[in-house]
């Protein structure tokens, strides 16, 4: 059974509506337009949080153990990482997880840095060493 986004958490919540400035961080990243508001532009940041929180929640917590117990392993100087953590950077690479913050002209989601960490928050929760990894790559 699916576990709920962290995402949803009340601590991430408030500070995704009540502490971030929206109305100055927006129109830095997105082209605002009578059909593409600010508005719209926040439930997007949302949509993909909650995502990127349920990936966290049900691909990284079920193989954090294990991936910790394994470990990553270097042999004649490549680096293999435990099944867990490949198949979850696969999962977050599939998502677009890689490139929230590379700019659209580049393929990327183009979001604001805070999103990025946002997302961090949620991997530091479900495995911290997860998170390293990905932030190398992101």
């Amino acid at each position: 059974m699916a576990k709920p986004s962290y995402f949803l958490d009340p601590d991430l919540q408030f500070h995704f509506k009540n502490t971030i400035g929206w109305g100055r961080i927006i129109p830095l990243y997105e082209e605002l337009s009578e059909s593409f508001t600010a508005e719209a532009a926040l439930g997007m940041y949302s949509d993909t949080l909650k995502e990127l929180g349920a990936l966290a929640a049900n691909e990284l917590e079920e193989t954090a153990r294990a991936s910790d117990e394994t470990g990553s392993q270097l042999e004649n100087g490549v680096v293999t990482y435990p099944e867990g953590v490949s198949r979850a950077l696969e999962a977050y690479k599939r998502a677009g997880a890689l490139a929230v913050t590379v700019g659209k002209k580049y393929d990327g989601m183009g979001m604001p840095g805070v999103i990025h960490m946002l997302n961090l928050e949620m991997m530091a929760k479900a495995d911290p060493a997860f998170m390293t990894v990905y932030a190398f790559y992101a």
